[in-house]
């Protein structure tokens, strides 16, 4: 019995830390999907001087490099690297004023994270 008892105390830490986890991974995505969503997607909506999206596009950039780390751990490696050349992509438009690498950049992104938040949750989606 006593076996049986600690073999559910070890179930339930490690479900506890799983879904702590989730839950974590799940706000810092959150948080990304709003600020990248709010950024200008087209073309006549962004200034010549990017001035409009500088706040935006800088916040994002601290965001992703302080949370990468983290999400490192449990994400996968495929997922980590599509995001962060996305990211990557988006910042150096955003520096060298493209507009269409911007949009594109921030297009994939947005489904690069997506798709982080996706695989990081309880769904049917995840598992097969």
């Amino acid at each position: 019995m006593k076996t049986f008892i600690c073999a559910l105390a070890v179930i339930c830490i490690l479900t506890g830390a799983v879904v702590l986890n989730m839950l974590s991974i799940n706000r810092s995505v959150d948080e990304m999907i709003d600020i990248a969503s709010s950024v200008p997607g087209h073309d006549g909506d962004i200034a010549d001087d990017f001035s409009d999206v500088a706040e935006k596009v800088e916040k994002l950039w601290e965001l992703w490099d302080k949370k990468i780390t983290k999400l490192a751990y449990t994400v996968g490696y495929d997922d980590i690297n599509r995001a962060d050349d996305a990211m990557s992509e988006l910042y150096t438009s955003y520096i060298t004023k493209s507009k269409e690498g911007f949009i594109t950049a921030r297009l994939k992104f947005i489904d690069a994270v997506r798709r982080i938040k996706q695989m990081e949750n309880f769904n049917l989606q995840s598992i097969f």
